[in-house]
């Protein structure tokens, strides 16, 4: 570990002077390097992008050491404000940022710490040019989604969500919420299952139906107006909720936990997304990054990515676009081994979720393969496959890509140890993959352009090659279907993004499980959506009594029996002509004047 770079600055934070020092840490040189100076984040950023030499770097702010007195729950200014493409010029603590080069990079590093022993390694394989494995590949027989939960392929777009979207969730939210707002002295709160329906469906909403600021959904002006939110919930409680909302006790985190807020959350929306199995039996796992651009210590910086500095979480996915499971990086834990990877402990961490290891094959990018990792993964009985760099294949003496490139291109040189294969194939540039299971026969045939031939030709491909550029991409998908339709409201709670991007990841995976199941009628992502958002803001939650099971979600809609009218204590806005009155319905706790009830309820 070698400093480039350490070079101390000053920063008015209200009365506080804070020092702001920028380090830089690269592990791919051993002796003393040149000092670099930066005087903001904006020129460490710049540096790795003019690098061409790293081929993934993260950048973590750490926190000043007075950093947790500062850390609020408060909102600061107007949300609607948010700058979306900048970076802050300064940070109140240190940068590090993290270069991956060709060789395998461990964890997070800091400054002056001990040298790391040696990595225990198996002995020093020994490639030939063959593809027969030292042992027999098992791959256990699998049921699919619809042979094991055939009930759901007539399940309702709505009630599919709700399966995901559970009571023990909206429970957590509810209480967590009402739990903070008493905990901030304002006891008049009283927010209720159906309220966070109601508040979840408007963020969605947003997502396809974008207005400049949250306010006008509220406006009674006719090129603005949304009639469906006014009356369904006011901007008086939408504010409230906003301003509240929690998910976790902050008087009882976990210690030491950067995301002890989320982390409940988190916990409870894997469950969900596991409640089937892991019903895939080709995965991907991959990093996603979530939109933020405030200032956390656990924001990351990831070259090439279409969002460069955020939240990073590391992924289990359907090859579709279906997640499994969610965990966000935290940079380096006190007790994570030093000599595995980070790579390596992503990889594993995500996979802890799976049962029956010899059902699945996970492809994956060439950030986390190594040959480590592959042997790893076969003694646990997991399959992998992974674009992969050279210098993390044990010194194996594939073709030189040099010489390769000027062959022709069908080529591809192979070399396998008994416990992995390594194959590099020349496409329109050499392409690296190694495998623990899969073989280069019999090969497949892609299409490319011959320039001498002006047209689309067949081109012979290995076929883990081919196995691969099939199965890899999951997270890629998830990345893409959240993006479509993200939620353009913003909140200056730092916690507010993973929050919104949870949610909307629910309702993807929702739409995944409809699509894939082959659902009648078939629906694009858009119309699935109007669908989920219609049923949130019409339909109302039954509240179960407690204790009891935690399950889906059970809603009531327009019956037209059993809502008798009683007294609702205050003024509300009538669900049918919006005017105000005191009564509601006993049964779905709505507002209603005494005519309008019965009109509503029988469809009129």
């Amino acid at each position: 570990m070698f400093p480039i770079g350490n070079v101390g600055a000053k920063r008015d934070v209200g009365a506080a002077v804070v020092r702001v020092s920028v380090v830089v840490f690269n592990t791919s040189f051993f002796s003393q390097m040149p000092r670099k100076k930066f005087l903001t984040l904006e020129e460490a950023v710049e540096m790795l992008l003019s690098d061409d030499s790293a081929q993934a770097a993260d950048v973590v702010l750490l926190p000043s050491p007075n950093a947790d007195d500062i850390l609020t729950d408060e909102e600061e200014g107007d949300s609607d404000i948010a700058v979306v493409a900048s970076l802050p010029n300064d940070v109140a603590g240190e940068v590090e940022v993290h270069k991956a080069d060709d060789d395998e990079c461990g964890g997070t590093l800091q400054e002056a710490a001990p040298p790391r022993p040696k990595k225990t390694s198996r002995n020093s394989p020994n490639w030939r040019r063959t593809t027969q494995y030292s042992g027999p590949i098992v791959e256990t027989q699998f049921q699919p989604l619809r042979v094991t939960s055939a009930e759901l392929v007539d399940e309702e777009p709505f009630n599919l969500f709700a399966r995901l979207l559970n009571m023990e969730i909206v429970g957590l939210i509810t209480e967590e919420s009402h739990r903070y707002a008493k905990q901030q002295n304002d006891h008049s709160v009283n927010i209720t299952e159906n309220n966070i329906l109601d508040f979840v469906a408007i963020p969605f909403l947003s997502g396809y139906h974008k207005l400049p600021r949250s306010d006008l959904y509220w406006s009674k002006d006719e090129d603005l107006s949304v009639p469906l939110v006014a009356s369904t919930m006011s901007r008086a409680i939408f504010r409230l909720i906003k301003r509240y909302i929690h998910v976790s006790d902050r008087d009882n985190l976990e210690k030491g936990g950067k995301m002890a807020k989320i982390r409940p959350l988190l916990r409870l929306v894997n469950s969900s997304l596991q409640q089937f199995g892991i019903f895939s039996r080709n995965l991907s796992v991959d990093e996603q990054m979530v939109p933020y651009f405030g200032r956390h210590s656990c924001k990351m910086f990831i070259k090439g990515k279409a969002i460069r500095f955020s939240y990073k979480e590391g992924i289990l996915c359907w090859s579709s676009g279906y997640p499994f499971n969610i965990d966000i990086y935290c940079g380096k834990k006190d007790d994570d081994d030093m000599n595995v990877t980070l790579g390596t402990r992503v990889v594993l961490s995500v996979l802890k979720c799976i049962d029956v290891p010899t059902n699945h094959a996970v492809p994956m990018d060439n950030f986390f393969t190594s040959d480590a990792l592959l042997q790893e993964l076969k003694e646990r009985g997991f399959r992998a496959t992974g674009t992969v760099r050279e210098a993390r294949l044990k010194k194996c003496p594939l073709q030189d890509s040099k010489e390769l490139a000027r062959q022709h291109r069908r080529t591809f040189d192979f070399l396998c140890d008994g416990d992995v294969l390594a194959v590099k194939w020349n496409d329109n540039k050499c392409v690296c993959v190694a495998t623990n299971y899969d073989d280069i026969h019999p090969t497949a045939t892609a299409t490319r352009y011959s320039q001498k031939e002006r047209k689309r030709v067949p081109v012979p491909q290995p076929r883990v090659i081919q196995q691969y550029n099939k199965h890899m991409g999951g997270v890629d998908l998830l990345d893409r279907f959240i993006s479509d339709y993200r939620p353009c409201l913003h909140g200056k709670k730092w916690y507010w993004p993973l929050l919104s991007n949870t949610l909307v990841t629910l309702r993807v995976a929702a739409w995944r499980l409809y699509t894939e199941l082959g659902s009648q009628p078939p629906l694009d992502q858009l119309q699935f959506t109007r669908l989920i958002v219609q049923g949130l803001l019409t339909k109302k939650l039954v509240t179960r009594e407690r204790p009891g099971p935690s399950g889906a979600l059970v809603f009531h809609s327009k019956e037209g029996h059993g809502h008798h009218l009683v007294p609702l204590g205050k003024q509300s806005r009538c669900r049918q002509c919006t005017k105000n009155t005191r009564m509601k319905s006993q049964m779905c706790s709505v507002a209603f004047h005494i005519h309008c009830s019965a009109a509503y309820h029988e469809g009129k």
